[in-house]
C-alpha cells in the first residue's frame, strides 16, 4: 500500500540544554474513507520505543493520536495543548505517518485525518495550517518527520546549518518528494521508518545530530525503494540554522547490549567513555585488544610477507590468538625463500661452471 499524498524538494556538540523533549506522534492505519495502511501506527510506536528506551525522552512528554483519535479537530487541539505546555528551552518532535494528498491545481499538500472523505479538501489539513501552528509553538528545536505520499511539499531548500544545537532549529525530514511512498509489508516498518529506527537503535555514540541521521536515512531508503527522502528547514520560522541532537539516555546495560551487537573498537571505546569503571569495562577493554589483534592479523594475511608475520609475532608472542598460524605461515615463506635462494645459487654455480668450461675449451 502507498501513502496517499503531503511535502516539496529541498536541499556535535557536548552542549545540552535544560529543556524537556516533547513528542507528538500521529499514526493512522484504519481510515474510514481512504485505503487502509499497514504500518503507520506501528512505525510511530516503534519510534517512541526507541526514544524512551535509549534517548532522553520521558513517557510524560509523549503525546499520540492513533487511528480514530486522529480527526482534524483532535490534531489541531493536540497541537494547541502542546503550545500551552512547551517552554522556549524545550524541544519538539512531530511524527506524522498516514495518507497525504497533493492538489496540483493550487500546489498545496495536505495531511489526511482519519475521517476525511476523499475529495473533501475542506476536511484535509493543509501544509499552510500545519506550518502556521507548528511555528506558533515556541521551542528551542522543532523536528518534523513526515511519512506520507507527496510529503516533500512542506520542505524548502536552505543552506547547511551550523550543526550546533545551541542555535534554534526548525527542520523537516520527509519520506519523499512529490511522489507516492511505500508503506511496507504488513507487520514491518515502512522503508523510511525502518531507516530512522535502525540507525537510532544501533547507535552507540553519546549524541548524534539530525544531519547524520538524515544522511543515513536517505542512503537506507534509496537502496531499498524507489523513493527519495528529503529534508530542509520549516518555512517562515524562527530557525537559526542549528539542529536537534539525540542524546543517549546512558542506561548501561542497554548501551552494552548495543555495543556487543555492533562489536567494533569504536563502539567499545564509546562505552568506556561513558563508563570507564562500568560493569562491563573489563570485557570492553579485552574485546578492544582482541579486535585490534584481529585487524593486525587480517592485514598480515593480506600482505602475506615475512615482515608482516614477524611484526605480528613480535607484538603478540607467545600468547596471541594466531601465533601458531603466524609461525606456520612464516615458516612456509621462509622455506620457499630458502628454496628460491638455493635454486638461484645452483643456477649461479652452473653459470660460472659453464663459463669456466668455455674458457678451458678455448684454451
Amino acid at each position: 500500500m502507498e501513502r496517499g499524498q503531503g511535502f516539496m524538494d529541498l536541499e556535535n556538540t557536548d552542549w545540552t540544554g535544560n529543556g524537556k523533549n516533547y513528542f507528538l506522534g500521529i499514526g493512522i492505519d484504519d481510515y474510514l474513507h481512504w485505503d487502509h495502511l499497514n504500518n503507520a501506527v506501528k512505525d510511530v510506536n516503534d519510534f517512541i520505543s526507541v526514544l524512551t528506551t535509549q534517548y532522553q525522552f520521558e513517557s510524560a512528554e509523549i503525546h499520540t493520536l492513533f487511528n480514530n483519535q486522529a480527526t482534524e479537530g483532535n490534531i489541531y487541539n493536540k497541537i494547541r495543548e502542546l503550545k500551552r505546555v512547551i517552554h522556549p528551552e524545550d524541544n519538539l518532535i512531530v511524527y506524522y505517518s498516514g495518507h497525504g494528498h497533493y492538489d496540483e491545481e493550487f500546489e498545496e499538500g495536505y495531511w489526511i485525518p482519519v475521517d476525511a472523505q476523499s475529495g473533501s479538501e475542506d476536511r484535509y489539513i493543509s501544509n499552510a495550517n500545519i506550518i502556521k501552528r507548528i511555528n506558533a509553538i515556541d521551542t528551542h528545536h522543532t523536528l518534523m518527520i513526515v511519512d506520507s505520499c507527496f510529503s516533500g511539499t512542506l520542505v524548502v531548500k536552505k543552506r547547511s546549518g551550523l550543526t550546533d544545537e545551541r542555535f534554534k532549529s526548525r527542520r523537516i525530514l520527509a519520506s519523499g518528494r512529490q511522489e507516492t511512498v511505500a508503506d511496507g509489508q504488513a507487520g514491518e516498518n515502512s522503508p523510511f521508518a525502518a531507516g530512522i529506527i535502525t540507525y537510532l537503535k544501533k547507535n552507540t555514540e553519546k549524541a548524534i545530530n539530525t544531519t547524520v541521521l538524515v544522511q543515513y536515512v536517505k542512503d537506507y531508503v534509496e537502496t531499498r525503494s524507489r523513493q527519495t527522502p528529503v529534508e530542509g528547514r520549516i518555512q517562515n520560522s524562527a530557525d537559526e540554522g542549528g539542529e536537534f541532537v539525540f542524546h543517549l539516555k546512558l542506561d548501561e546495560e542497554h548501551l552494552w547490549e548495543n555495543v556487543r551487537h555492533e562489536d567494533t573498537v569504536d563502539a567499545y571505546s564509546n562505552y568506556l567513555d561513558y563508563y570507564p569503571s562500568g560493569l562491563f569495562a573489563n570485557q570492553a577493554n579485552r574485546r578492544i585488544l582482541e579486535l585490534k589483534e584481529d585487524d593486525i592479523w587480517h592485514s598480515a594475511r593480506i600482505k602475506d610477507s615475512e615482515l608482516a608475520y614477524e611484526n605480528y609475532l613480535k607484538k603478540y608472542a607467545p600468547k596471541g590468538k594466531y601465533i601458531d598460524e603466524a609461525n606456520a605461515c612464516l615458516k612456509k615463506l621462509q622455506t620457499a625463500h630458502e628454496a628460491r635462494r638455493a635454486a638461484l645459487d645452483e643456477m649461479s654455480k652452473r653459470a660460472k661452471s659453464g663459463i669456466t668450461s668455455g674458457h678451458n675449451m678455448t684454451a
